[in-house]
């Protein structure tokens, strides 16, 4: 477990915590997790980024 990094608190953001969790290891800046800790208080704006890029991606390649 890496220390102070944001957890989840419901039983419903699991998906959402793992696409913010992937995204921040993948980003290739220095990981800072406590600059991350309010991420419960931000799932309804991650909720509608990840719906927007999934739309983004269906209207560019055409693909469901």
């Amino acid at each position: 477990m890496v220390n102070a990094a944001p957890t989840q608190n419901n039983a419903d953001d699991c998906g959402v915590f793992v696409i913010k969790y992937m995204e921040t290891i993948t980003s290739r800046e220095l990981i800072c997790w406590s600059r991350h800790t309010d991420w419960h208080l931000q799932m309804p704006k991650f909720r509608a980024q990840i719906a927007c890029d999934l739309i983004r991606c269906f209207v560019i390649t055409g693909k469901e």
